[in-house]
């Protein structure tokens, strides 16, 4: 090769490297890890403390309804079935544009269709519960507003959320946020599917009244189009809430935290929009518009707002593999859970603890031992005559503490402690048995200081924050060709 090429290929990859450096950093928050960043999310942490098994109640009572529901929907009424179609046709096609937008491999088929049989089956319990409670809420002011927002909305996203919950959630291969909100939207469109077949059909309950009274009052083709507006927004909000669910999976620090935001913007989403729609011959003449007019303003709107939340939420990972096109190696990173946190801190003996000066840092290698009860770190430290780590010290108004471990090429994880360190003259006692319990070594000695020159004292580092990462063994390898061009190794 001549110096000319040399050049020019020395030139070429300068360049490379500046525009790469160029390129804003990929935040990960929302994509693959989450943390609280708002007052909302907190509020998700703070409410993480109840059990998800509560949502399991109601489906075996939902198995023994379903023939019969399926049996008296079709019954007698050939034209049925054609609304029915109809009306779910736009929910289909928008569960196939999300399904296409997956970046990553899709969910397998045995996922998907238990997803949409769990979404086909499970909407016999809300429809149950809603036509017997209806009753109740016609009777009171306001009574339509309330039972939309507390009763059918929080019901129907919960059942079509169990409808992942159950199968896909469980399976090894549901591995990203994404596989939630495909798994979800399909879930989405069974109950959306079933749900118009009921409530097309009408009759049904024409003996209990309640709910369907209100779709009884209008055609069979009417009661379609009715249908046909609210079954891509069943896709739609289930496929919010099943892409938090896939996001706790892969968070199990805050799995209860992650899942609760996401129902939650299901159900204030779902319920604003019942109560809208269900208001428009009120809202009609007050803003001087027809009530068709109005009704389209609220759908259009709703649906603008939701497919624009999930789209952001989708484009994320978009962006992301595209990053990762360009990279050469890339590992999926997820929160470890306290659990896992405690039991790496416990098995390691050694971490590097960093301390600050003003603009200066200065990181040092560590034995420690740690009480998991306490959320402390020990250390037994000895300082020389005049020693610059104990002026470190004590100008560190926030230290931190890091452990990790690699298992061979394949997986590795850190904690990552930080808080206040200090000295321990109270309770030096409690640091000893940490030291003791885990620590590879008692102490590090400063070299040419004799042992009985050196100072030595307890230190506690007490967390402020606590977080731990793993990093797993899907790993995305690129290699340049000769001609410049990167493939996959």
């Amino acid at each position: 090769m001549s110096d000319y090429e040399d050049a020019a290929d020395s030139d070429m990859t300068e360049k490379r490297v500046e525009e790469s450096e160029k390129e804003p950093p990929v935040d990960l928050h929302g994509l693959n890890s989450w943390e609280p960043r708002n007052a909302f999310d907190r509020f998700c942490v703070w409410f993480e403390g109840g059990s998800s098994t509560a949502v399991y109640a109601g489906f075996a009572f939902a198995v023994l309804l379903l023939a019969g529901v399926l049996g008296a929907a079709a019954y007698g009424r050939p034209v049925v079935a054609v609304f029915a179609l109809v009306s779910v046709v736009p929910a289909f096609f928008l569960a196939w544009y999300i399904w296409e937008e997956n970046p990553y491999e899709a969910p397998a088929l045995d996922m998907v269709t238990v997803s949409f049989l769990l979404g086909c089956l499970l909407v016999t319990v809300p429809l149950f519960v809603n036509t017997v409670s209806v009753g109740f809420f016609e009777a009171i002011p306001i009574g339509m507003a309330l039972f939309f927002l507390f009763v059918v909305a929080p019901l129907e996203e919960t059942v079509k959320w169990l409808a992942v919950r159950l199968h896909g959630y469980e399976q090894e291969r549901f591995d990203s946020a994404v596989d939630g909100a495909v798994l979800g939207a399909v879930a989405g469109l069974g109950f959306a599917t079933m749900e118009n077949a009921v409530y097309v059909a009408g009759g049904i309950f024409v003996g209990a009244g309640g709910l369907n009274d209100v779709f009884l009052a209008v055609s069979a083709q009417e009661r379609g189009m009715m249908r046909a507006a609210i079954s891509p927004l069943h896709v739609l909000w289930t496929a919010i809430a099943g892409y938090y669910l896939g996001l706790a999976k892969l968070n199990k620090r805050h799995e209860g935290a992650v899942v609760f935001k996401g129902l939650l913007i299901a159900f204030a989403l779902h319920g604003a929009y019942n109560v809208a729609v269900t208001y428009t011959d009120a809202i009609a003449p007050v803003v001087g518009f027809e009530e068709g007019t109005v009704f389209l303003v609220f759908a259009v709107g709703f649906y603008g707002v939701s497919t624009y939340y999930l789209a952001r939420l989708v484009g994320g990972h978009r962006r992301l593999t595209e990053f990762r096109e360009r990279t050469t190696e890339v590992r999926s990173i997820m929160s470890m859970s306290d659990e896992e946190v405690n039991e790496l801190m416990r098995r390691s003996g050694a971490g590097v603890v960093a301390l600050a000066d003003e603009n200066d840092a200065y990181a040092v290698p560590m034995s420690f031992g740690y009480d998991a009860d306490e959320g402390a770190v020990y250390m037994m430290m000895a300082f020389a005559p005049e020693s610059k780590k104990r002026r470190w010290i004590r100008n560190t108004e926030t230290a931190s503490f890091v452990v990790y471990e690699f298992d061979g090429d394949d997986e590795a994880r850190s904690v990552v402690v930080t808080g206040r360190i200090e000295e321990v003259s109270d309770d030096a006692e409690r640091g000893y048995a940490a030291l003791t319990d885990n620590a590879d070594f008692t102490v590090m000695h400063e070299s040419g200081t004799l042992p009985e020159d050196a100072d030595y004292s307890v230190h506690r580092l007490k967390a402020d924050e606590l977080s731990g990462r793993r990093f797993e063994e899907e790993v995305w390898e690129k290699m340049r060709n000769l001609d410049g061009r990167w493939t996959d190794g």
